[in-house]
């Protein structure tokens, strides 16, 4: 039943996130020419003006969607389910983590797009990324624990 909820779940969030996440990813790679022309300053305000925008959204809109499906009209139809709380809340848990997740993935495109165009000496920060290897795994799951724990407190008050 778990796999049903979180099917469900998805196919209820993908629209408006994919269609953000693609929409960012359009525009970033559109600005390729501005990087090129010597105006790297409005192609790097306009990446981290999306990247923040990409974070409020995500994050709004995965509250704002646990707070209507579970305590608004919605809710009641889902606790009548034959499902126990833990499963659902789970669900929406699994979600949240599985769009975060690619939330992340497009901050990895954008740090990459942004040092592989903007930035010609890339071999220097490859070696940077291969000798700091552990500094920079540590750090991914620092990142990934504290969102973890961000999303539970806010679902689990």
């Amino acid at each position: 039943m778990f796999g049903k909820l979180l099917k469900y779940e998805l196919k209820s969030t993908y629209k408006v996130f994919l269609g953000a996440f693609a929409a960012y990813v359009v525009i970033i790679t559109a600005s390729w020419p501005t990087l090129r022309s010597g105006r790297e300053d409005i192609s790097l305000t306009l990446m981290l003006l999306g990247i923040t925008a990409l974070f409020v959204m995500t994050f709004v809109l995965l509250f704002q969607r646990y707070n209507a499906n579970l305590y608004g009209g919605e809710g009641y139809l889902m606790f009548t389910a034959p499902v126990g709380s833990k499963t659902l809340l789970l669900s929406k848990l699994v979600s949240a983590l599985i769009w975060v997740a690619a939330l992340m993935l497009i901050c990895v495109y954008t740090v990459i797009y942004m040092t592989v165009v903007v930035a010609p000496g890339i071999h220097g920060i490859f070696s940077f990324t291969v000798e700091n290897a552990g500094t920079i795994a540590s750090m991914i799951v620092s990142v990934a624990l504290t969102v973890l724990v961000c999303i539970i407190t806010i679902y689990f008050r």
